[in-house]
């Protein structure tokens, strides 16, 4: 069976990018280093590396497997840094958990305006993609976050915050930027920033053009939703992003944003451990970040907390 030696043998390698560099950095020898790899690859059951002119080639499967065992190993090496907060009783960190269009939207506003409720209170954010929350989870202690629902994970609870409407972002002078409502025809043939095929709200209007018989001229994709506000600011054409996102960027990008028709909406919520509930700080969190969101924009924001 296999032991942290071997993985950590295999995210040196893909880390050094060589095994030479990878046995200078866990103090092994090279032959060592090669037998670990192997050996976690005979278990695993798939090839971690392509072997091309004696050089280690990660595969796409290892590529995959690197982020995930890099993610649990960290949470390993972690424990000695929780047992010593335990020990010391040092309970005054709030542990935020944030996907990244939350830590780059609302949640500056929202941490400023808890730190002037709570003076004395620290704050420790982890800003994870959304897609490596649940595994993120696993491995790694938190108080509070804010995910996209639905989201279903062992022993944490949800809370929900509110529905938010998405809206078309638009460069500075585009053509449809006069228009009060976009129709799903008006963006036809349009250039579209879009997010990555793996997210859900690209998964979601892939499914709405399609009814519509609309083939988007996706022109670029991105995984971030403040990435794809920002190609837009540069004139590569439209996306469509929750208001909560967009609104932030808008003014300092020089975006125009417009609802549009049929529209969608996505659900947000809080997320903590079912095993502890709401510390009095993140409560606090949670109270502060609901009123900063649903002030947003209140047209395109509706609360759905207590349903």
């Amino acid at each position: 069976m296999s032991s942290l030696q071997h993985y950590r043998a295999f995210i040196a390698v893909m880390e050094a990018g060589s095994v030479t560099g990878a046995a200078q950095a866990i103090g092994r020898t090279q032959p060592q280093v090669s037998r670990l790899i192997a050996a976690l690859e005979r278990e695993l059951g798939f090839e971690l590396f392509a072997r091309e002119h004696r050089r280690l080639v990660p595969t796409q499967r290892g590529g995959r497997f690197f982020e995930e065992a890099r993610r649990a190993l960290n949470g390993i090496d972690n424990l000695g840094v929780i047992a010593g907060e335990i020990a010391r009783g040092s309970e005054d960190v709030l542990r935020i958990l944030a996907p990244t269009y939350v830590g780059y939207s609302f949640l500056p506003a929202a941490l400023a305006r808890l730190r002037a409720r709570l003076p004395k209170q620290r704050f420790a954010v982890e800003i994870v993609a959304r897609n490596s929350i649940g595994s993120w989870i696993a491995f790694h202690p938190f108080d509070v976050g804010v995910a996209a629902l639905p989201f279903d994970h062992p022993g944490i609870k949800v809370d929900r915050l509110a529905t938010v409407e998405t809206v078309v972002v638009l460069p500075k002078g585009h053509r449809l930027s006069a228009k009060r409502i976009i129709s799903i025809d008006d963006l036809d043939g349009e250039q579209f920033v879009t997010l990555g095929r793996n997210t859900p709200l690209r998964q979601r209007l892939d499914q709405v053009f399609h009814a519509h018989g609309i083939t988007p001229n996706i022109v670029v994709e991105t995984s971030s939703s403040s990435s794809a506000c920002e190609l837009v600011a540069q004139g590569l054409g439209f996306t469509i992003v929750d208001v909560i996102v967009a609104l932030p960027r808008s003014a300092e990008l020089s975006l125009v944003l417009k609802r549009w028709q049929p529209g969608l909406t996505s659900e947000f919520g809080f997320i903590y451990p079912a095993s502890t509930g709401l510390t009095k700080p993140a409560a606090e969190f949670v109270r502060v970040v609901a009123d900063v969101v649903l002030k947003a924009h209140p047209k395109l924001v509706v609360s759905s907390r207590g349903r």
